[in-house]
């Protein structure tokens, strides 16, 4: 039996789907209700359940709110929310959260039933797969491949001693002259995004370690295991080899590696070599050698081989370089000069390469000068957010990316769609603006001339029309129609013989003695008065 909990603010529906539906029959058992996001949060995390009806509309948290705090605390139960046709954008966004699936409000007892059959048939394939990895993990645990990962790991981390018959019983070649660890990793996908998800990589290093040991397994000179920090590692044992030709050997054979992995899983892998010892006790050295070396690469891009005992030190003295062109970057930026904020970026890479920065204080740096960027362009009254369709999760890409150069293309990418943003935008503002201003002049007679009208007309949100006003043309919707008018009634002053509440009628105002007020407001003194003068 699964366990089901329904979160809806609505009692009707609550208590109307508890007893309508037969939920034994579907392998649920009812577990409880709430009457809101809140409610539902604390229910779900004290019940656990399987499943979660969840309503999107809920007052204090809604639905979409609760399905964030739940993957937030890391609940990962099944949840189907439930919407009106009026929140299909909702449900959008709640697709987005991965959500298993969706009810139309009125809700039906077949339709429910349908959905949570689904639903149920997924639980069943999950918890499937769930059995058969842990009766495979099981076998694995118990097979020597796994044993022989456990003593080398224990041989990198400097946590376990290891005598001669241990090795032996490992069938590892104590007796090679040479020992050295390998690092892999997997780079990216041919022709796709330097930024990979988590879940990808994941996938894939496991697809790779599965391709290595393949490829490897009937080599008596190699082993390969993974490291208790998840990364693929390959020990190479030669005999009566010098440590040059042991590394050139193995560089060979990383080579075929290399060439495998873009065949069969299409993708780039990198390798750290590290330092060849002369005893496998020894081998924590070559394992630290080989760490900095894959490291490197950050510094020197994908789809290479980097010898662990070429690789130069790293530096943290900044000198202030870094600030100096960061603050060239934001100076271009601000001016939107496409050409030299390129050059600018291309400099701030160049420094951190010249200068061998930490990789960590490379990445902190890109954030750094991101964050900044874009606060240029929310103070340039962009929304970037809106611009995306969601927040940039800034600091979790650049921390995913796994290169210096694919960084500095990253922002630069960013940089130039916030950029056109801005151009399109503009653009359209213009000929929004443009609008405005003929249908002002098409009606500003009308003295029920009302912002609404203006809004129907252009089809344009009464927020967006004052936000136009205010950053287009610079005055409110109120003023630019009152300057307007009294410019028309002064034209009509000037060049006619109209009286004076005639003229304010011809220009929206009803009342004259108010006409009269408002333009001797705007010209400092009466219509009879300009009309005297100016003619």
């Amino acid at each position: 039996m699964y366990k089901i909990v329904i979160v809806d603010d609505e009692n009707i529906v609550r208590e109307g789907m508890r007893k309508q539906i037969d939920w034994p029959s579907l392998g649920l058992e009812y577990a409880g209700g709430a009457q809101d996001g809140i409610e539902g949060f604390e229910l779900i995390q004290r019940v656990r359940p399987d499943i979660a009806i969840v309503d999107i509309n809920m007052p204090q948290v809604n639905g979409l709110e609760l399905v964030r705090m739940l993957k937030d605390a890391g609940n990962d139960c099944e949840i189907i929310v439930v919407t009106g046709y009026d929140d299909f954008a909702y449900v959008r966004e709640s697709l987005r959260l991965h959500v298993s699936d969706y009810i139309l409000k009125p809700l039906t007892k077949d339709e429910s039933i349908e959905i949570l059959t689904t639903v149920v048939a997924g639980l069943d394939k999950k918890r499937e797969k769930q059995l058969e990895y842990e009766a495979l993990n099981e076998k694995v645990n118990e097979s020597l491949p796994y044993m022989r990962s456990r003593y080398l790991n224990g041989l990198i981390y400097e946590s376990l001693y290891i005598d001669s018959e241990a090795i032996a019983k490992m069938s590892f070649n104590g007796a090679c002259q040479w020992h050295g660890i390998c690092l892999l990793d997997y780079d990216r996908v041919l022709g796709g995004s330097a930024s990979i998800h988590p879940d990808e990589r994941k996938l894939t290093n496991f697809a790779l370690y599965n391709l290595v040991s393949e490829l490897l397994q009937n080599r008596e000179d190699c082993s390969v295991f993974r490291t208790d920090e998840n990364e693929i590692a390959i020990v190479f044992s030669y005999l009566e080899e010098s440590k040059q030709a042991a590394v050139l050997k193995t560089k060979a054979s990383i080579a075929e590696l290399k060439k495998a992995s873009g065949q069969y899983l299409k993708i780039t892998i990198s390798a750290g070599v590290g330092s060849f010892v002369k005893s496998l006790r020894e081998l924590s050295k070559s394992y630290v050698i080989a760490k900095k070396a894959i490291e490197y690469k950050f510094f020197i891009g994908n789809d290479v081989i980097v010898d662990g005992d070429r690789v130069e030190q790293s530096s943290t003295d900044f000198t202030g370089g870094l600030a100096t062109i960061r603050s060239s970057v934001l100076q271009a930026v601000g001016a939107r000069e496409d050409k030299r904020v390129a050059r600018e970026l291309e400099s701030f890479y160049d420094y951190m390469i010249l200068q061998k920065f930490d990789k960590q204080v490379c990445v902190d740096e890109w954030i750094k000068l991101v964050a900044m960027m874009l606060q240029k362009f929310i103070d340039m009254n962009v929304s970037v957010e809106a611009m995306f369709g969601r927040e940039v999760p800034v600091s979790e890409t650049l921390r995913q990316i796994k290169s210096l150069l694919n960084i500095k293309q990253w922002v630069h990418e960013l940089y130039l769609k916030c950029s056109a943003h801005i151009e399109a935008h503009a653009k359209s503002n213009s000929v929004y603006v443009a609008r405005i201003k003929e249908y002002v002049a098409q009606n500003y007679a009308d003295p029920e001339l009302a912002m609404q009208d203006l809004s129907r007309h252009v089809h344009l949100s009464l927020s967006y029309i004052s936000a136009l006003f205010k950053n287009e043309i610079g005055r409110t919707y109120i003023e630019y129609v009152t300057e307007y008018r009294m410019q028309k009634a002064a034209e009509l002053l000037r060049n006619t013989t109209l009286k004076t509440y005639e003229i304010a009628q011809q220009v929206g105002f009803s009342e004259p003695g108010y006409f009269s007020s408002v333009f001797k407001k705007i010209f400092n003194e009466s219509p009879s008065s300009y009309r005297s003068w100016s003619q």
